[in-house]
């Protein structure tokens, strides 16, 4: 059995199941296949099913069908042959059914019809409306089209594209560089201060170990703190107090309480918890300074537990934290300067590979209008264009019927040879810098001032783009802004100026329009202006 797979338009994911015999297309109640949409025909077109052999025959209808792009009127169709009408695209595969399953004939979709979306309706956005798969992968899409792009469209209506991709380029960057070198760099400030709590705790243990008698009588008041006093310069500072919050050292800070804000937190964590009473605390105090400190105990022979006889609370700053700050620093600014650098790299990549098709797109409408081309194709990729280019020569062919009957209204063109060989026997007798582009703005003929002047030769440039040979970006684009003023003012003399070489220069151009209003060559000079 034959069918016809909606796969663009208003009907894309539907189905449509050919029956032998004959099946009308279109508006039609009594049609087989059933199209209640604007620009389709009462009866637009018949397929004609007999003995597996399938003719399509369009049915006089007012926009026309198309069968892989091309305009028909009546044609023999094949598997995977893609049926174009305005606002829907079908493609004609076959199927096979069993009581178990079906099997799609096709030689485009390898045989797998689930490769379709199974879509009933999409909207403005291309977002489905409505989707009946249930894979994880398709929700998270479906979401991400409906939701996370929806707010970007709505962005898109205020800014820029290209603005929108800068901005989404530099958040990958910054999302990148922090899920990335992040925790490379913190496990690596984790491993210092690991270092540090553990020397702190070696301090405090010294302590301890050191005055173990006179903690064993509870005689804080006469504790040696000698191994701190000593230590390394490491340590910024350090204070041993009593359980009280009595200060017993250092000497110049004898019989003063304690007003340190690390001290006063080590304090209230101990208290928190029996077992932190054994345990180290350490908090990060500030820009390369970390504070450790435990609580003194000793065992009470009175009660048979640990009892606290006092705290060290000791600030370290250390060079190599100090130093690995800096580190930390300088490899985030390192690592953001080098991702900026690929991120506009692959910014230009994305910018010119999308601006190309556009500008080609563009550029092959103004061909058409001046009857050089007859349809719109591309010489590059890009499936996104496809059902535009569709719908365009599909307009194209629309004018050309109510224009001429549907005749070819390329051979009515001007031969804009005619108007550069009579230009460039004008540019031999010009003595400043001048060049002749043809009716594309490509280059023609350039005479020696201007060869110097430009840096290009018409040797190696006739027939090639400005764009593409001219060093200096800006002045190809403003001789061809000036040349596009003047085919907009009917061929007038236009002028802009720009600096050449350290000197300012006066460009005029004037385009020389055919009998059909299209310019057919410009002819550019440049003068130097009087400072």
């Amino acid at each position: 059995m034959y069918r016809l797979m909606g796969v663009g338009g208003i009907i894309r994911g539907k189905k449509f199941d050919l029956i032998d015999g004959k099946n009308i297309v279109g508006r039609s109640p009594s049609a087989q296949i059933q199209l209640p949409y604007e620009g389709i025909s009462k009866r637009h077109f018949l397929i004609t099913i007999i003995n597996n052999a399938l003719i399509l025959e369009d049915q006089g209808s007012s926009n026309g069908t198309f069968v892989n792009e091309k305009l028909v009127k009546q044609k023999y169709l094949e598997l995977g042959d893609v049926i174009s009408v305005p606002g829907a695209i079908f493609r004609l595969i076959k199927v096979r059914r069993s009581n178990i399953d079906v099997e799609v004939v096709n030689p485009e979709l390898d045989g797998n019809e689930s490769d379709l979306p199974e879509v009933v309706e999409t909207d403005l956005w291309g977002s489905d409306k409505e989707t009946s798969k249930t894979s994880i992968f398709h929700r998270m899409h479906y979401v991400f089209k409906t939701k996370i792009m929806q707010v970007l469209y709505e962005f898109n209506q205020s800014y820029e594209w290209h603005a929108m991709l800068v901005m989404a380029i530099l958040a990958f960057v910054m999302v990148n560089i922090y899920f990335t070198i992040g925790p490379v760099l913190d496990d690596s400030r984790r491993l210092i201060v690991n270092e540090i709590k553990q020397r702190g705790k070696q301090y405090v243990e010294e302590v301890e170990r050191t005055n173990a008698a006179q903690l064993s009588r509870l005689e804080i008041d006469t504790i040696n703190d000698n191994s701190l006093r000593e230590s390394s310069t490491d340590i910024q500072s350090y204070m041993i107090f009593d359980a009280n919050g009595r200060v017993v050292r250092p000497v110049d800070k004898l019989n003063t309480y304690v007003n340190d804000s690390f001290a006063v937190d080590l304090t209230e964590w101990v208290k928190e918890k029996d077992e932190n009473m054994t345990k180290v605390y350490t908090k990060s105090i500030g820009e390369g300074e970390i504070g450790v400190g435990k609580a003194i105990t000793v065992f009470s022979t009175e009660t048979q537990r640990q009892v606290i006889v006092g705290f060290v609370a000791i600030r370290f700053m250390p060079v190599t934290l100090a130093e690995e700050a800096y580190s930390n620093r300088l490899a985030y600014v390192e690592s953001f300067v080098i991702s900026c650098f690929a991120a506009f790299f692959f910014f230009a990549v994305i910018y010119y590979l999308t601006i190309r098709h556009l500008r080609e797109f563009n550029q092959q409408i103004d061909l058409v209008q001046m009857g050089k081309i007859k349809d719109i194709h591309s010489n590059y990729l890009m499936d996104e264009l496809v059902p535009l280019k569709r719908s365009v020569n599909s307009l194209l062919a629309r004018i050309r019927e109510f224009t001429n009957g549907g005749g070819d209204t390329s051979g009515s063109a001007e031969n804009e040879e005619y108007y550069i060989h009579m230009f460039s026997q004008v540019l031999k007798t010009i003595e400043s810098p001048a060049m002749l582009l043809d009716g594309n703005k490509n280059i023609k003929h350039l005479n020696t001032q201007g060869e110097d002047l430009l840096g290009i030769r018409e040797s190696s440039t006739s027939g090639a783009s400005l764009l593409d040979n001219l060093r200096d970006q800006g002045l190809a684009a403003t001789i061809l802004e000036v040349a596009d003023n003047s085919s907009s003012n009917g061929g007038s003399i236009q002028d802009g100026t720009y600096e050449i070489k350290g000197t300012q220069y006066k460009i005029n151009a004037v385009a020389v329009l055919g009998r059909d209003t299209y310019a057919k060559s410009f002819l550019l000079t440049f003068v130097k202006e009087r400072s």
